[in-house]
């Protein structure tokens, strides 16, 4: 395992990334709020009975919690790529977006998604995210886009391809906007009139176009700040 003060801070980052407090993450692992403060504060490391447990309550893979390290990130000095799957639903005229309450992200809107794990397909990793975010089964059908996404983040140069596909319903979701599942606090999810899009602050920027014109092509994309990491 990564050294104490590494991990102390890999653990808090994937908390607060998760918008839990230590009483909330505490509570999910069946321990008292006091250890998840040591752990954080890099005093001690966790039990090992219960690291399956800690990877579940924070969307990790072990080998990202032993390492204090993002799969899906590979890291360059100064830069990083990444590898991000998401979903396009469109249902009555309104297509499914979401977003989130974390002021870094107020008023930005996204397509359903999130990174790909080190060994699983874009398939798996977005019916695993999209469950984990809102609850619900989907089936994920074919490819609609590809884009490239250049931006710069915290001081870091992002190179980000991000799949996008068309999500068919399993669960009947419901008709309103609804809250993110209990792994998901942050988020909400909206749906967004198609001829609402261009007066929407969202990415990908041009949703509207590529949802009208859905074949499977590259999009190349630079943006100041990400829509969802």
């Amino acid at each position: 395992m990564t050294n104490k003060q590494n991990f102390a801070a890999f653990i808090k980052e994937k908390r607060s990334t998760l918008s839990l407090t230590q009483e909330q993450l505490a509570d999910r692992l069946g321990v008292l709020p006091t250890t998840v403060s040591k752990w954080e504060r890099g005093i001690t490391y966790p039990d090992i009975t219960i690291i399956s447990d800690i990877c579940k309550a924070l969307d990790i893979s072990e080998h990202e919690l032993m390492t204090a390290s993002n799969e899906a990130f590979l890291t360059h000095f100064d830069s990083k790529f990444s590898l991000r799957t998401q979903g396009v639903l469109v249902r009555d005229g309104c297509v499914l977006l979401q977003s989130d309450t974390r002021e870094e992200y107020a008023g930005n809107f996204a397509t359903p998604g999130g990174q790909v794990r080190f060994g699983e397909t874009a398939a798996q990793a977005l019916t695993r995210r999209f469950k984990q975010e809102t609850g619900f089964d989907i089936t994920v059908g074919e490819l609609a886009w590809t884009e490239e996404n250049f931006y710069t983040w915290e001081g870091k140069a992002i190179q980000q391809v991000a799949l996008t596909f068309h999500l068919r319903i399993r669960d009947a979701l419901p008709q309103q906007d609804f809250a993110g599942a209990a792994d998901a606090p942050h988020l909400r999810f909206h749906w967004v009139p198609l001829d609402q899009l261009d007066n929407t602050t969202v990415y990908p920027e041009n949703l509207r176009e590529l949802l009208q014109n859905a074949t499977t092509h590259v999009v190349r994309i630079s943006t100041p700040t990400p829509a969802y990491t």
